[in-house]
This record gives structure tokens, sequence and C-alpha cells, in this order.
């Protein structure tokens, strides 16, 4: 059967859109072959740092390839955000459940959140600095143009201004389009990520509960060969108390960024209505982003 050649360049186009969630999985497939938790503080660390940077890089080349593709759904940009971080986040979350260095793990735990401030806040300041000057330059353009009156030209004054008045309002409508799409993006992406967290925080405690005793699992235990009942039952004592941290930890941080942002200017109420279809595509996320990594991590 014959296949047009626009149909395999619409092929290629919409592999290109999904990029960042084929590196996502790349990246899962090889951390689940090692053991960070149990490597030392430096490591951690650094894969730490790695991943918000690597979750950072993924996010916006998802931004960038819709702005490009001038792709209007803001349910894509969902989409291209949330995956490549419920994956990444998940790894992350589940290395720091299963250090055996609480004090270690709580540090984590804090300077992740430092970093989601500081990042988010970042990128709030960046969003409303673009849009500031963009309105300043229309500003300047709207300026009238300071005329001497003469009754000769008089006629070709009013034309030239009428023209001009058609053409700043041209201007003010396009920016105020350019600046509603700039903040929806925005707001899609925050609310993709806060929801992609606590979905990883979910998957990283499901996997590890459910999985780490399982004969086929040993990358998600301890290379100690065997563990009484005790201290199995304190390992799990120890993962519930990092949750709980974890969960308290994430809603300081989501309210702390969320007033900062909107001190900066960035505006939630862009995309009102898409509670539903959030709630069903984190739903389907989980479940998939737990089937990957149990796949990933079977021995």
């Amino acid at each position: 059967m014959y296949i047009s050649p626009s149909f395999w360049r619409g092929y290629v186009n919409s592999a290109i859109s999904c990029l960042p969630v084929f590196l996502a999985g790349g990246y899962v497939q090889l951390l689940s072959q090692m053991r960070i938790a149990e490597q030392s503080s430096i490591v951690v660390a650094c894969f730490m740092t790695l991943s918000t940077l690597a979750k950072l890089i993924l996010q916006e080349s998802a931004k960038h390839l819709v702005i490009k593709k001038r792709i209007r759904s803001i349910r894509v940009m969902c989409i291209l955000v949330a995956v490549p971080t419920v994956l990444i986040d998940t790894q992350a979350r589940i290395v720091l459940l299963g250090m055996q260095d609480t004090d270690m793990a709580a540090a984590g735990i804090f300077g992740m959140a430092i970093l989601e401030i500081g990042v988010r806040v970042g990128k709030a300041f960046v969003v409303t600095y673009s849009i500031r000057r963009r309105q300043g330059y229309i500003h300047e353009y709207t300026k009238p143009p300071v005329q001497v009156q003469t009754p000769r030209s008089s006629v070709r004054q009013s034309v030239t201004s009428d023209r001009r008045r058609s053409s700043v309002v041209t201007k003010q409508i396009g920016f105020e389009l350019w600046r509603h799409q700039r903040q929806a993006y925005h707001t899609a992406e925050l609310n993709a990520d806060m929801y992609a967290e606590y979905i990883a925080i979910g998957c990283s405690t499901s996997i590890l509960f459910f999985y780490s005793n399982h004969p086929h699992y040993l990358l998600l235990r301890p290379l100690k060969a065997s563990m009484s009942e005790s201290e199995v039952a304190a390992r799990k004592m120890s993962q519930l108390h990092k949750l709980l941290l974890q969960v308290v930890v994430e809603i300081v941080v989501d309210y702390t960024s969320i007033v900062l942002e909107i001190t900066a200017g960035i505006e939630f109420d862009r995309i009102k209505g898409l509670g539903s279809f959030l709630a069903a595509l984190f739903g389907t996320t989980a479940v998939i982003n737990i089937i990957i990594s149990a796949m990933m991590f079977l021995d």
C-alpha cells in the first residue's frame, strides 16, 4: 500500500515532539541499573543536581517545540511537560526513600525544595520581564509623532494618522494575544509540574512499598544479603517518615512559589477548566510510570 510522503513527514514531526518523553525514558533505563542510593553523599548530590537540570532542559525543550510548531493546545503543553517530569522525579524520589542515611536524605529533600523554588521564581521573572519589555516597545511605538500643521500637509497628515492608528490597534491586539498565550503556556507548565511532583512522590513510594521485598527486584533492596523482620520494619518506617517529609515540604514549596510568582506578575486564571483533563492525565501517567519503572528495575 502506497503512503504519501506527507504522512511520513507528519510522522517524523510528531516523533520529534515526543522527544522529551523518549529522553526521559532513556534516563530511567540508565538509572535503573545503578545503585545511587548506596553511593557517597557527593554522588547523590550530583545525581540530584543532574536530575533537576535534566528535568529543566526537557521542560524547556518541550515548551520550545510547542511554541516553534505553533501548537495552541494547552493540553499538549501539559502532556509534554508532565510525562518527563514524572519519570525523572520518580527516580529521584526512589533514591531519597532508599537511602540508609536519614540525615542525608532529609538534606536532599530540602535541597531539592530550595532549588525548585529558585527555578520557579526565576522562570516567573523571565516571563514577566519578556512581557514588560515587549509592552514597553509597544508603548513607544504607539506614541503619536510630533507634527507641524500646515495648510498644505493637513490632508496628507490625516491619511497618515489613520494608517498609523490602524497599525497601532493591530500591534496592540497582537501583543495582547501573545501575552495571553505566554501566560497560559507558563501557567500550564506550572500546573503540570506541580501535579507531577505529587504523582512522582506517590509512584516512588508505591514502587518501593510493593516491589522492594520481591525476589526479582534486587535493585530496590540494599546490598545487605539478608535483613531481619525488625530491620525491614524499621526501614519501612524510615521510608514512611521520609514520605511524609516530602509531602509537607512540597506543599510549603508550592505555597511559597505561588505567592512569589503572583507577586512577580503570573496570572493563574489563564487555564480554567482543565481540572478534569489534568486528573485523567496524571491518573494515566501514574499507572504507566509505575509499570515502566517496575519493568526497568526487574532483575
